[in-house]
């Protein structure tokens, strides 16, 4: 079965999706699916043209609901230690990078404030409507939006040393925090992953320590303090990020400093 994929015209198209099926956290959507993998740009935002090469892996995977399953356990088991080398040619760890990096591209392009237009900032969480898949914005990032941290921490050392930039200020990492922070958390509280938000906060702040510079190190620490000290309110009402979370952090918090006067401005603009 693996060698009718290799031997296929879309062969490196479909190893592509088997490793990134093998390596994500949960199962993920065709649209989480498209964000993550280098699709042809004719077939980027092609769902049936993406369920098409899904199907040519159907020894392995499966589409259910729009979602991208392993048809058994054993699959997954099998790609990972017996065709390690087809399917990951370069190392788990480089997919992960790669998921990790595609990741922060997808949140820095999709998402801002208040995405699902509630426009009342105390807006309660249990009220939010689902929205179908057509008008969800947050359809293709939710995966991202819960799980990039966890991709850059399984990235491994040598992925690691190998985009140092990321670790520096003015890195990926950096100006996503500088630029999306509050969007961040506001999206999080949407997906009801705050907790799963502070635990990622956390394992950042580790994975800083000895490999970061100074600065970014201290921005991390900082904007994981305050994912912790105001989960609730955010959890509660998602666009609290934009106020009582900045309204009662400390003047020092870098946080507030570098976004505190960006959410006056988005305010201001979006009562306009």
């Amino acid at each position: 079965m693996m060698q009718q994929i290799c031997n296929s015209n879309n062969a490196d198209l479909c190893k592509q999706i088997l490793a990134s099926a093998a390596t994500v956290y949960r199962p993920i959507t065709l649209r989480e699916l498209a964000s993550l993998v280098e699709l042809p740009e004719d077939m980027a935002y092609d769902l049936e043209s993406i369920q098409e090469i899904v199907s040519l892996c159907g020894s392995f995977l499966t589409i259910r609901e729009d979602t991208v399953y392993f048809v058994h356990q054993s699959a997954k088991d099998f790609l990972i230690a017996k065709a390690s080398k087809e399917v990951f040619p370069s190392g788990r760890e480089y997919i992960h990078r790669n998921t990790f990096s595609r990741s922060l591209q997808v949140l820095s392009r999709t998402l801002q404030r208040d995405i699902y237009r509630l426009d009342a900032v105390g807006y309660p969480t249990e009220q939010i409507e689902q929205l179908d898949l057509d008008s969800d914005p947050l359809l293709t990032s939710r995966y991202s939006c819960v799980y990039w941290v966890d991709h850059l921490c399984d990235s491994g050392p040598v992925s690691l040393a190998s985009s140092a930039d990321n670790m520096q200020d003015g890195g990926a990492i950096s100006m996503f925090l500088k630029e999306k922070y509050l969007y961040w958390l506001e999206a999080l509280g949407l997906c009801k992953s705050m907790s799963k938000g502070v635990v990622s906060m956390a394992k950042l702040e580790e994975l800083m320590q000895g490999r970061a510079d100074a600065a970014l190190a201290e921005l991390v620490q900082d904007a994981s303090r305050f994912i912790m000290y105001h989960k609730g309110a955010v959890e509660s009402s998602p666009l609290q990020a934009y106020m009582s979370a900045l309204l009662f952090s400390p003047t020092c918090s870098l946080i507030r400093r570098l976004l505190g006067m960006k959410s006056q401005i988005g305010s201001r603009s979006s009562q306009l």
